[in-house]
């Protein structure tokens, strides 16, 4: 198994010195987090030569790129708000381009949105509502996807969505396509549900794994913890992930750490593809 970060899991997330402290911390692979504000670290773009160079930074400190994490909070694939879900498709696409001239291989989807507990001006979405408006958005995608040979990457967020894993299923499978799976994040739901149940019932849709902690023992957004901290048991996580034969790369999805303490992490990631 290959170890890699987001990018804004690093207190320094500007390109390229992101990669360099990546590849000091000991990581194998860093996900670029693309932005709509033209002033990120990383925005939105599909100027290749720009995309080129960023490949070519990368590379130099031996570091794959196989995974984007796209946005897709501001505007949702469900977005009952005018303009709003279209806008997020279109910025769908130009993410999926991003990603192909990158070289990764999967673009993180937030599938759609029926709450956002931190957004208080988002309008509650109808739970039905949200699967059939997201299944089409994605739908939408599927060809910009095939032809830009990007999967989409379906994660299980705090989205108030796709609350147990037969409904992950279920969801992922009415698409019947090659160029959409899953992105598991061992953390997300540990607050109801255990990770290692998640893992086995959606099985080889699993794309990508994302690797954070949680603690029940703590309420809400303070329930997320260090690795290895809380209370999610990655030794099933691990067993799990052996009975499906998973092999690619664990990705630490963390808050903004400095070198020392990603060093930590990437550590914490070992130790969990040992149990």
């Amino acid at each position: 198994m290959k170890f890699g970060a987001t990018q804004f899991s690093f207190d320094d997330q500007t390109l390229p010195r992101v990669f360099e402290i990546a590849r000091e911390a000991g990581f194998d692979a860093i996900e670029l987090v693309a932005s709509p504000d033209e002033n990120a670290a990383c925005p939105v773009t599909t100027d290749k030569a720009a995309l080129r160079k960023i490949r070519q930074a990368a590379d130099k400190n031996g570091l794959a790129l196989e995974t984007l994490l796209g946005s897709f909070w501001d505007n949702t694939l469900c977005d009952p708000r005018p303009g709003r879900m279209e806008k997020s498709v279109e910025n769908a696409k130009l993410t999926i381009e991003m990603a192909g001239v990158l070289g990764a291989s999967d673009l993180l989807v937030i599938p759609g949105v029926v709450e956002v507990p931190w957004i208080k001006d988002y309008p509650p979405v109808p739970y039905e509502q949200c699967w059939k408006l997201a299944a089409a958005s994605i739908r939408k995608l599927i060809p910009h996807a095939r032809k830009h040979k990007v999967h989409l990457a379906l994660e299980n967020v705090w989205n108030c969505f796709l609350y147990s894993p037969l409904e992950f299923r279920a969801f992922v499978d009415q698409f019947d396509s090659e160029w959409v799976g899953a992105y598991f994040d061992t953390g997300n739901h540990h607050f109801m549900s255990q990770p290692d149940d998640w893992i086995r019932t959606l099985g080889k849709r699993i794309r990508r794994i994302h690797v954070k902690d949680y603690n029940r023992a703590k309420a809400g957004l303070e329930g997320f913890c260090e690795i290895l901290d809380g209370t999610v048991n990655f030794s099933g996580v691990r067993t799990a992930l052996r009975a499906i034969k998973y092999d690619r790369t664990l990705i630490a999805e963390v808050g903004k750490k400095t070198v020392a303490e990603m060093k930590v992490v990437c550590a914490s990631l070992k130790k969990i593809e040992a149990m």
